[in-house]
């Protein structure tokens, strides 16, 4: 999937197949495609996504010379022409791709505990990873609409490991940039978080401007619904629960967050985040049936 556009094209179109929803979804969240296109190495493993090794940023001067890369850099050619084969076979259906957030590449640029210490130790270092990781989205988001996509899901988990403060001076002001130059009424960014003090920084996130909003399962999602949201917010079953629960458990766990939100208008369905690939079909159907139950009733 991840280095040939036509299996991950394939893959795409057979989730949607099996699990039929109003929009489509890239397959997975390789979150190594940037930071491969920046040139860093990555190593590829039969059974689960790439991991990015080791970083090449150590000094403020690397960071200055970091080149932002074009579109032909790495494997960022396979995933547009991915998408683009989706979407000339399903015009119809909405698409949505995938990224990194610019704080989530800045710290796979520096490495994510040097990242997280650098708005107290090197901030102007930081700042230059910052703009860099931004002008990369910005550019890939681009492209992303010019593949057909309605929209993009940008995954920011090192933020939900930040305090609000940090969130509101080393993150939303980026996030904003980016939204704000390719977000439009016909393309939605939906700003994924899964850290544990995402919930936190909710007041401070929901500030960039997203469309919409998704949070991992470690996020207790009722005061941030109670805060009356006017923008989806998306979450949030334990993905990992696909791999070792039973289909009837998933409906049980289905049915508990249906109890505990589904009162909220803006509250959607969704894994906390990405499901592994070893989750059982019979377990992601089990969660989607529960919900078409509570729709059907509502």
């Amino acid at each position: 999937m991840v280095t040939d556009p036509q299996v991950q094209a394939e893959a795409i179109l057979e989730i949607r197949r099996r699990f039929p929803r109003q929009a489509a979804f890239t397959g997975l969240m390789d979150l190594s495609l940037e930071a491969e296109a920046f040139g860093y190495p990555v190593r590829f493993a039969d059974d689960d996504l790439p991991t990015v090794l080791e970083p090449v940023i150590h000094t403020p001067q690397d960071a200055e010379a970091l080149v932002v890369p074009d579109l032909e850099a790495g494997r960022i050619p396979v995933t547009l022409e991915a998408l683009k084969r989706v979407h000339a076979q399903d015009p119809d259906t909405p698409l949505l791709a995938g990224c990194i957030g610019p704080f989530s590449l800045a710290g796979r640029l520096a490495d994510p505990s040097a990242a997280l210490m650098m708005p107290v130790t090197d901030p102007d270092t930081l700042k230059i990873l910052l703009d860099k990781a931004t002008a990369c989205l910005i550019q890939l988001i681009e492209a992303f609409k010019a593949a057909g996509c309605a929209g993009v899901i940008m995954a920011e988990p090192m933020a939900g490991l930040m305090s609000p403060a940090m969130n509101r001076r080393f993150v939303v002001p980026w996030l904003k940039r980016i939204i704000d130059a390719v977000q439009t009424e016909e393309f939605s960014v939906m700003l994924h978080n899964c850290g544990p003090s995402a919930g936190k920084c909710w007041n401070v996130l929901r500030q960039s401007g997203a469309a919409a909003y998704h949070f991992g399962n470690a996020v207790d999602l009722l005061p941030i619904l109670e805060s009356s949201p006017d923008t989806p917010v998306y979450g949030n079953l334990d993905p990992t629960a696909f791999v070792s629960e039973t289909p009837e458990t998933i409906a049980c766990l289905t049915q508990y967050l249906i109890d505990s939100y589904g009162q909220c208008p803006m509250w959607r369905l969704s894994s906390g985040c990405d499901i592994p690939a070893a989750a059982h079909p019979a377990a992601l159907q089990a969660a989607f049936d529960a919900w078409d139950k509570w729709l059907q009733q509502n």
